[in-house]
């Protein structure tokens, strides 16, 4: 029983070794739960092993708790070997540049970073200070944005003649604003009463047009209604009349003989 348990906690071990390589970053307790399915209580205890037995072998890596977070990290000492490449293993070179751009220039108003960098820079502030990079305070309805400590050791950079040496390959394109023309007020006034005036007018062409239309279809109904009126009497006219029968001749005269008694 003890048996399979220690081949379990290895196991995990292994998995959870696989993760944080991979990650490359501080990755939640629970976090790795959803991954693993295994307890809370199994990850940290195999974590702490795992972190004690890259201490033990005196490992170039090893396992730090940030929290309720665990990372696999660089030791310090050897950090100098590492820090001229690092830019190219795990930031991509947008970031880098965006980084440069703080880094040279803190502390820098965010907005000024997104003016020479575009909307994108955004995103990148956001990474940066995920990544432990930055740090953001704000200040009015922009932030300030400036390198931490942990930039300064992951870097290995203490002070500006290094810093510019760190960045000075680094080429940092500047995004370029569209050139827009600033209306004034009473500009922007104009152009809508003449967009709103040239409106009126197809308007009313298109009135002027339908009222023509309806009263040509009058005329013109009235000139049928006129002929159909002739045509009605010529009709009636060339109508054959019907003779009286006997009967109606005999009341008919009998109605005259009487009117000419009175």
């Amino acid at each position: 029983m003890k048996s399979q348990q220690r081949m379990e906690t290895e196991h995990l071990k292994q998995v959870l070794e696989a993760l944080l390589f991979a990650h490359g970053r501080a990755i939640s307790v629970e976090e790795l739960k959803s991954i693993t399915q295994a307890s809370m209580e199994s990850i940290n205890a195999a974590l702490q092993q795992l972190a004690n037995d890259y201490d033990s072998k005196n490992s170039a890596l090893m396992i730090v708790r940030e929290g309720s977070s665990w990372k696999m990290t660089i030791r310090e000492r050897f950090m100098p070997f590492v820090r001229r490449i690092v830019s190219d293993l795990e930031m991509p070179k947008s970031l880098l540049q965006t980084l440069a751009v703080i880094a040279w220039k803190a502390p820098i108003k965010q907005s000024l970073v997104v003016k020479l960098r575009g909307n994108k820079a955004y995103d990148h502030v956001k990474e940066l200070e995920k990544l432990e990079f930055i740090s953001r305070e704000k200040s009015g309805h922009s932030y300030i944005l400036k390198p931490t400590q942990k930039f300064h050791q992951y870097f290995e950079v203490v002070n500006e003649h290094e810093l510019k040496s760190l960045m000075e390959n680094v080429k940092i394109p500047v995004v370029k604003p569209k050139q827009t023309q600033e209306k004034s007020l009473e500009e922007l006034k104009k152009q809508v009463s003449a967009e709103v005036q040239q409106t009126r007018n197809v308007i009313k062409k298109e009135l002027a047009s339908a009222e023509t239309f309806l009263k040509n279809v009058e005329e013109k109904l009235e000139k049928v209604s006129k002929n159909v009126d002739v045509i009605s009497k010529d009709f009636a006219k060339q109508l054959p009349r019907e003779q009286p029968s006997e009967q109606e001749q005999n009341i008919e005269k009998q109605v005259v003989k009487q009117e000419s008694q009175e």
